[in-house]
């Protein structure tokens, strides 16, 4: 509410949400505190939508501090977010036992893996365990629809199209390295398949 109030432009209002960050990081995780789940949605569903606004203005050749800074920040708490989705605490995890802690921290990765992020935040969530474990979580919930669609159609299958197509610029190719890393290796090939399978 504060930063809504000191806001008088919609650029003004995102270079604040920038500047806290690291803050809505800390309200959602908690760390040392008791889980509030509630915060925590609220907190990642602003941290989803400024990934958003950060995909559609993001240049490798546009160095702008703010948003390199918010960029560091993100990546500073993906080791975090990959241990909260593994070992969710208790009374996060509701319905078919996949839950929304779940999917809030999957929605934030297909955001990042779906658009130009991929290019500057793709290794570090291969780096910190975090892509790999919310790939890994299609087999373990098998029945959590609105995940898959999530991780599949708002992810993987934007991201595979965005690296193949030979009309996007160079800037975009440079997450081709996250495509072959998560789709091109021998032992992933029944991700392709599933992800071909739920395609079509």
């Amino acid at each position: 509410n504060e930063i809504l109030r000191n806001s008088s432009t919609h650029v003004d209002l995102l270079k604040r949400v920038m500047e806290n960050t690291n803050t809505l990081f800390e309200s959602a995780l908690r760390e040392g505190e008791v889980f509030d789940r509630c915060v925590f949605l609220n907190c990642m569903n602003v941290l989803i939508i400024l990934c958003t606004s950060l995909g559609r203005i993001w240049m490798p050749e546009r160095k702008t501090k703010v948003v390199s800074d918010t960029l560091d920040v993100f990546k500073s708490y993906f080791g975090q977010l990959q241990k909260l989705f593994e070992t969710p605490p208790k009374g996060a995890v509701l319905g078919n036992g996949f839950g929304a802690v779940r999917l809030q921290i999957a929605s934030l990765v297909s955001v990042i893996i779906s658009g130009r992020l991929v290019c500057v935040l793709g290794e570090p969530l291969i780096e910190s365990g975090l892509l790999k474990t919310v790939i890994d979580a299609i087999w373990e919930f098998p029945n959590a629809s609105i995940f898959h669609h999530t991780i599949f159609f708002e992810g993987l299958i934007p991201m595979v199209s965005t690296c193949m197509a030979k009309n996007v610029p160079a800037l975009f190719k440079r997450g081709a390295k996250v495509a072959q890393l998560v789709l091109g290796n021998e032992g992933d090939i029944k991700l392709w398949k599933r992800l071909m399978e739920s395609y079509y």
